[in-house]
């Protein structure tokens, strides 16, 4: 393959991805309640900064979350990223709260193993995508939702 092809193909899917980019259903609707309520929220995310900041101001979440408390993996060594619960636990101190009192939602099993590695109590969101059945214990989560209006 061409280099410089490839890089142009995914430039143009990067830009069109993000174009077309939308929360999901209810998912502003829960971060407004946990938000009205005073609950500290904060984003633990592996990816590229520039791009979940991109998702953020395209789907109009960043309102939510105070740069002090985005957590990306790309700020840290790449042995840090989840599944390591290391963002996690940050996030947790940096918030001053106890990790048995905290949630983690995510969407993968790396998220779960995470969460469950630090303690904190996991939640799936299985509306963008399911794990597999014969996942180990330690990527199982705590609860399991398919819409975040189910949370209200």
């Amino acid at each position: 393959y061409d280099s410089n092809i490839l890089d142009e193909i995914l430039n143009r899917y990067h830009q069109s991805f993000q174009t077309y980019l939308s929360s999901f259903d209810s998912a502003k609707d829960y971060l407004r309640k946990l938000h009205s309520k005073k609950k500290q929220i904060a984003l633990v995310s592996n990816g590229k900064i520039t791009s979940h900041y991109a998702k953020l101001e395209q789907t109009k979440l960043m309102q939510f979350f105070q740069n002090d408390f985005i957590f990306i993996s790309e700020s840290y060594s790449q042995h840090l990223k989840k599944p390591s619960p290391f963002m996690l636990e940050e996030a947790c101190k940096k918030l001053g709260i106890d990790l048995q009192n905290s949630i983690f939602y995510g969407n993968t099993a790396a998220d779960m193993m995470a969460g469950n590695l630090a303690g904190i109590t996991t939640a799936h969101f299985s509306g963008s995508t399911s794990l597999p059945i014969d996942i180990p214990q330690i990527a199982k989560p705590d609860f399991s939702f398919s819409k975040w209006s189910e949370l209200l």
